[in-house]
This record gives C-alpha cells, sequence and structure tokens, in this order.
C-alpha cells in the first residue's frame, strides 16, 4: 500500500485527534473533545500511485510513513503540546481588578497587577481617615475599612484627618488674673483644659481688682463695682467716664458749697466745664438724670463779676444765658454761684446765676479711676 498525504491546519495540540481522522492513528476521548468544529481543515490526498518519497519534493502534508494499518491510540497527545483555552489577553495584559484574566494565567490572582489594589483608603465612616486598604472583590475595588467613625477629640491632634486640629471641642478661657472667677474680654483662648489664671467667664472690668467683677453689687464708691458700664448707679450719686475723666450725678438737695464738699469727700471737685462738647454732655446728662438744676463749678463769691471754677480756676468757656449773670435774685439777695439746667427745657444748655444757698443737685468730676 502507497503512502497517503494529509493536508492539515489545526492547532498543534490536537495533532493528534486531526490525523485520527485519517484512519492512520488513534486519538482518546480527552483529545477528541479539544477539538473544536471547524477549527482543523482535513484533506486525504489520492494517492498517486507511487512512493511519497518519490514525489517531486513538494512537501504539502504529512508523510505517515508506509501504510501499514490503524495505528494504535496512544491516549495522550505529544509531548509538546498544551491545552488551548481560547483566552487572549485584554489591553496591556496586566492583570486588573476586573474579574478578567487579563493576562490569561488562571493562576494570577484577579487585580494583582492593578496600581489601586493595597493604595489607603478611607471606608464609609464619618471620618476622613485612611483607616483600610484597596482590595480586589468579585472583580470590584473595595476598601477594607470597617472601623467606626473617629470623633475629634482635644487633645493637639487631627483625631477625624480633616486638616483641622480640636475643631468644635475646645473651650475659650479668659485670663484671669485677679483669680475673682471673670477674664478679661479680648484674651479668650481655645484651650482644652482650665489653668491657673484663666475662667470660662469673661466680663471683668478690672483685672488686677478681685472685688470689682459682674457678679458684685455696686457699692457707691465712684467705681463701677459690678462692671455694667454705669458707676454707682442705684447710689445718691451715679458715674459716668467721658475721655479721661469720671462725672458724677448727684441726687439730693445741697447748698453750693456742700455740694463742693461732697465732691471733695469723693476725690472730686465740683465740674468745670472747659467747652461746648463738654457743655452739652453734662446737661444732658443732668436731664436725662431728671437732676434738674445743678450745681457745677461756677462762682464769683469774694471776687464779684469774676467768675471761676470751684478751685478759682480761670474760666476758658462760658454759656451764660442772655441776660446772665446777673447777681440778682429778685429779693434783694447776692447770686454768686453758677448752675446748669436751671430752666428745666432739655434744649437750653446755658448757664444761671443763683443765690449759693439754695439747694439744688450736684455734678462732680474728677480723673477718670
Amino acid at each position: 500500500m502507497g503512502y497517503t498525504r494529509v493536508m492539515l491546519r489545526i492547532p498543534p495540540a490536537l495533532l493528534g485527534c486531526a490525523l485520527a481522522a485519517t484512519g492512520l492513528i488513534g486519538c482518546s476521548i480527552e483529545q477528541s473533545a479539544l477539538l473544536p468544529e471547524g477549527d482543523a481543515d482535513v484533506r486525504v490526498l489520492p494517492d498517486s500511485g507511487g512512493d511519497a518519497g518519490a514525489d517531486s519534493g513538494q512537501d504539502s502534508g504529512v508523510d505517515s510513513g508506509p501504510d501499514s494499518g490503524p495505528r494504535p491510540d496512544t491516549g495522550a497527545p505529544p509531548d509538546s503540546a498544551t491545552p488551548d483555552s481560547g483566552c487572549t489577553p485584554s489591553g496591556t495584559g496586566v492583570e486588573l481588578c476586573n474579574g478578567i484574566d487579563d493576562d490569561c494565567n488562571p493562576t494570577t490572582p484577579d487585580g494583582s497587577g492593578d496600581p489601586l489594589i493595597g493604595v489607603p483608603c478611607d471606608g464609609a465612616d464619618d471620618d476622613l481617615c485612611n483607616e483600610g486598604f484597596v482590595t480586589c472583590v468579585s472583580g470590584e475595588p473595595v476598601c477594607d475599612d470597617t472601623t467606626g467613625s473617629t470623633s475629634e477629640t482635644c487633645n493637639g491632634s487631627d483625631d477625624d484627618c480633616d486638616g483641622m486640629v480640636d475643631e468644635g471641642v475646645t473651650t475659650l478661657y479668659y485670663r484671669d488674673d485677679d483669680r475673682d472667677g471673670y477674664g478679661v474680654d479680648g484674651t479668650a483662648t481655645p484651650r482644652c483644659s482650665a489653668a491657673d489664671g484663666f475662667s470660662t467667664v469673661g466680663g471683668d472690668c478690672d483685672d488686677s481688682h478681685e472685688f470689682r467683677n459682674p457678679g458684685e453689687a455696686e457699692v457707691c464708691s465712684i467705681e463701677d463695682t459690678d462692671c455694667d458700664g454705669t458707676i454707682d448707679e442705684g447710689c445718691t450719686c451715679t458715674s459716668v467716664i467721658r475721655g479721661g475723666s469720671l462725672y458724677s450725678f448727684c441726687t439730693g438737695g445741697l447748698g453750693y458749697y456742700a455740694a463742693r464738699e461732697l465732691c471733695r469727700s469723693r476725690g472730686q471737685d465740683l465740674a468745670l466745664i472747659e467747652d461746648a462738647a463738654e457743655n452739652d454732655f453734662v446737661v444732658g446728662e443732668v436731664y436725662a438724670r431728671g437732676l434738674g438744676v445743678a450745681y457745677v463749678g461756677l462762682h464769683d463769691d469774694g471776687h464779684e463779676d469774676d467768675w471761676r471754677g470751684s478751685a478759682e480756676e480761670t474760666l476758658t468757656y462760658s454759656a451764660w444765658a442772655p441776660g446772665e449773670p446777673n447777681d440778682d435774685c429778685g429779693r434783694g439777695c447776692d447770686e454768686d454761684c453758677g448752675v446748669v439746667g436751671w430752666d428745666g427745657r432739655a434744649a437750653s444748655t446755658s448757664w444761671n446765676d443763683v443765690n449759693c444757698g439754695l439747694d439744688y443737685a450736684t455734678v462732680c468730676e474728677g480723673p477718670a479711676p
């Protein structure tokens, strides 16, 4: 029997089963199962009647050797054959986390080449801290941060990783040098805990005096004892600071010289008005407090028509009403002392001279404390 030429176009791994189609060799069940339909082109050429070795030299197939009948099935493919998975590498062939065998190697874990895998990450909690790492789960990158939310605590650290330290958990402490429990406004500092010389309460108006603070009752002392901005309220004299001066407006009826002694007992004197702005202020306070007529530092007692201040200062300003001072009380008495608020009209800021023995309110002035 002559040789038979077979033209094959098959994967090398399935060569054995392809040859079996010619009846020349056997094919195991396992091999035939690997042969895809239509994946091989097997053609048996008719015997030309001569020895294939005596052919014209064209080697267009596989020389099967002498025809000695069907060859036994060995049950195994040639040694060089490997199963064809039919896999085509995707993209660059880098194994990404996508559920696809990108590198056509089933032993390589999904996502083993993905640059996202292993990156620190923050889970679905309220903080912004990277407390986990990206892992590949079922073809999806997943953050394995399962910790709870990290809350900000007052410790000088950014616990919740939001870029801010101790936000919302500090307490404002005010400087309290006199240790009276009240600090000075404008000195507040955020702190995590109390410290000596600090208080959580502000409003102290004199941090050098432990008995001057918002917790004290007002004392008639020409000081704002309770730090409410008004001096000696509820007392015979109430005081107001203007510029560098402390003005005290005292109720009750006193003659000029008794009024002067009251002022001096307080470390003040009868108010010496030196310009129009000061005059408007003093008269306005007198009317606002309902004092009526009030003595100020004006007199010409002992030096008629030479008006001076309570301490004999020379006047640099005057606001006498028209026709005043006239030194006439209408009853044959002298008018040697000056007052404001004499006509009871808030619109009037003019002065008048009166008899020094009449009882009126008092306006004192001295240096501000």
